[in-house]
């Protein structure tokens, strides 16, 4: 998973950086910003550059590195490992700020929205999600992973060390890395880019990447049912939906096959002999901790001994999964 305010911070630089015509952002990109209307470009460089919203999302401080890794070749753990850091541990973007720059988006852009049949109550409910993708980016474990089933030696790099803590996107991306036996690199995912294209599988790479995490251990850590723990909170009806009902016919994790059996009976079933079980009631599990400086989630949690009190929305993201599915996925 990669940072959710990068991808914010990302999405609204591009317009600035395609008006300053900077090579290092990515063809698609330029090309896809090229395409806006004047007006709604306009719009985008608003924000980029010195609104509420980019200084919260911290454009300034992220777009050297955002750039750099372009450039790089290497990793992006430790990328990953530093954006993170910069949004987890200062102020995130205050609801007011939010509504401001969805309503601005939705004006300046109008036409481009309606081009992309993009509503004003998607774009509501994209901007809305961001308390909670926050939360997902900050999660820390204190049990992270390091190649083995002993705690990792936290003062190594690339992780960025908090309170004893490990960003749960570090240990699980370089568990990944030692699955697949390669770095999460931008060559790799451009990789994954060429095995499928116009919707056709062109080469065995992604099979072959697949059947590495059969039977691997990466779904049973305390990292990855935080996540569906918070996930769960908010949009509490995810647990009983099917794989196979979002279209998901050939689903194996450790051998089984779990698409016709719900989200959080896969997880269960799965990971149960590990201690962990899939909530939706706030209570992740005692190993993480939420590491959100001055979070607005709107939800009371529970981690070890450790309890949050969740603060007032007035965007509030509580949905019906129904919806979630028409508006996102589709009807299968």
């Amino acid at each position: 998973m990669i940072a959710s305010t990068a991808i914010f911070a990302l999405a609204a630089a591009s317009g600035a950086m395609a008006q300053l015509s900077i090579p290092s952002i990515p063809a698609p990109v330029q090309q896809f910003v090229g395409n806006l209307s004047a007006q709604c470009q306009q719009t985008v460089l608003q924000l980029a550059i010195g609104s509420p919203l980019s200084q919260c999302l911290h454009v300034t401080e992220m777009l050297p590195i955002i750039t750099s890794a372009i450039s790089s070749n290497g990793s992006l753990i430790p990328v990953l490992d530093q954006l993170t850091a910069i949004d987890c541990q200062s102020n995130g973007c205050s609801n007011a700020t939010l509504t401001a720059a969805y309503k601005q988006i939705g004006s300046g852009c109008a036409t481009d929205l309606s081009k992309y049949n993009v509503t004003n109550g998607t774009l509501q409910t994209i901007f809305a999600q961001y308390p909670l993708a926050r939360e997902l980016t900050c999660l820390q474990t204190r049990t992270p992973y390091n190649g083995t089933d002993a705690p990792l030696n936290i003062t190594s790099p690339p992780f960025n060390i908090t309170n004893g803590t490990v960003y749960c996107s570090s240990s699980v991306l370089t568990e990944v890395s030692a699955i697949i036996g390669q770095n999460i690199s931008l060559p790799f995912f451009t990789d994954l880019f060429k095995a499928y294209q116009n919707n056709t599988l062109v080469n065995t790479t992604l099979p072959a990447l697949g059947a590495k995490f059969n039977n691997a251990s990466l779904l049973c850590n305390d990292c990855i049912f935080g996540w569906a723990d918070l996930v769960g909170v908010v949009y509490p009806g995810v647990g009983n939906v099917s794989l196979s009902s979002i279209g998901q016919k050939n689903v194996t994790i450790k051998g089984m096959n779990v698409s016709n059996i719900t989200i959080s009976q896969a997880l269960n079933s799965t990971c149960a002999a590990e201690g962990y079980a899939w909530t939706n009631n706030g209570t992740l599990p005692g190993t993480v901790r939420l590491g959100a400086y001055n979070s607005s989630f709107s939800y009371n949690i529970t981690a070890g001994a450790i309890s949050t009190i969740g603060k007032n929305s007035t965007m509030p993201i509580r949905r019906n999964v129904a919806d979630i599915k028409a508006r996102w996925i589709g009807n299968y």
